[in-house]
């Protein structure tokens, strides 16, 4: 991946987020955040090469180091979220329905 097309990468993870966010589907949704993570690792390999060439004296290189790790902390966060989300989701799949506590409790004091 050149700098040069860091933008087609920008505009995949781009669709990936909201297809992630907004997707009814929990397949699709997964699949979406498995593919963002798999560019996020993808992203992290080319920030290690592109810190190493710039280690090594290529100063250019510091512009497309930088637009790298702000992608991968931008990402990262919203990974997080992601997680956060489903966890909340799977928490209220696990919970009864109010109106299941209700007939419950109308049972209980029958």
């Amino acid at each position: 991946m050149n700098f040069e097309n860091m933008s087609a990468v920008l505009g995949e993870v781009s669709r990936l987020l909201m297809r992630a966010e907004l997707s009814l589907d929990p397949i699709e949704r997964a699949t979406a955040i498995r593919r963002l993570k798999l560019i996020g690792e993808m992203l992290d390999a080319k920030l290690r090469v592109t810190e190493t060439t710039v280690l090594a004296g290529a100063t250019s290189r510091k512009v497309e180091a930088a637009a790298i790790r702000a992608a991968l902390t931008t990402l990262a966060g919203e990974l997080n979220t992601f997680a956060q989300a489903e966890s909340q989701r799977s928490r209220r799949a696990l919970q009864p329905a109010a109106s299941e506590l209700f007939l419950r409790s109308r049972i209980a004091t029958s």
